[in-house]
């Protein structure tokens, strides 16, 4: 598999990667951004949401109701074509997000009802 890209990660940000499941490029077809899911743990103080990263930083992006930026880390562009296709996918798969984000469905579960964008 090609490397995407090398970042290195704080420890508290690193640790809460692992607890989460990712989706590469090639995954949905959303180009530059690799998507990190998770279901909710309880200790998070937010609504349902993702985390995306790239080679020059990373953001969350609320997905219940219009998706939002939440914060971003890093150098990493929030707009354009590729911002958009990024909400493109979050709309496309919002209700599967959203289950898993509330533990409705396993990681399995959700990784056969994603639905990638289509290529450009």
């Amino acid at each position: 598999m090609e490397k995407i890209y090398e970042r290195k990660f704080k420890n508290e940000e690193k640790q809460s990667l692992y607890e989460m499941s990712n989706l590469f490029p090639d995954d949905t077809n959303v180009e530059e951004y690799t998507i990190w899911i998770s279901t909710q743990s309880g200790r998070e103080q937010h609504n349902a949401r993702i985390k995306i990263t790239n080679a020059d930083g990373s953001a969350e992006i609320s997905i219940w109701g219009k998706p939002e930026i939440k914060g971003s880390k890093g150098k990493i562009k929030l707009s354009g074509k590729k911002y958009k296709r990024l909400l493109d996918f979050i709309e496309l798969n919002k209700e599967a997000l959203l289950r898993h984000w509330s533990g409705e469905t396993s990681s399995m579960q959700f990784i056969k009802e994603i639905k990638p964008l289509k290529r450009q």
